[in-house]
């Protein structure tokens, strides 16, 4: 019992770490996608062929590991953010806190 909390901080620590390379991935995607046409994606799809490996891989790097759901993807006036739901496994709206990995989003931003 003593190890119990031990492990579940180590799982947590995996589980960010893989949201935080996931939306990596994805925000490099999209920088490759603007780079070949010349504007922002408009949505997660958009970044599928940007993404190397064969389609699981792909469809792994783009899925948030805290609910198995498509990261989020949120556009505004030309600004996109790419986020998992993080820790707290609440959508607030693409909110980053990177100080305080236990509130809010986990990702990153472009703008335009």
């Amino acid at each position: 019992m003593l190890l119990l909390p031990a492990i579940q901080q180590a799982v947590n620590a995996g589980t960010r770490a893989e949201a935080r390379q996931n939306c990596m991935i994805a925000t490099i995607a999209a920088y490759r996608y603007r780079l070949q046409h010349g504007e922002l994606p408009t949505s997660l799809a958009d970044l599928k062929d940007f993404i190397p490996g064969d389609d699981a891989t792909k469809n792994q790097r783009l899925t948030d590991p805290y609910d198995g759901q498509p990261l989020r993807f949120k556009s505004d006036s030309g600004n996109i953010v790419i986020y998992s739901i993080g820790i707290n496994r609440l959508d607030d709206g693409g909110v980053i806190s990177n100080e305080k990995p236990q509130v809010g989003d986990l990702g990153y931003s472009i703008h335009n």
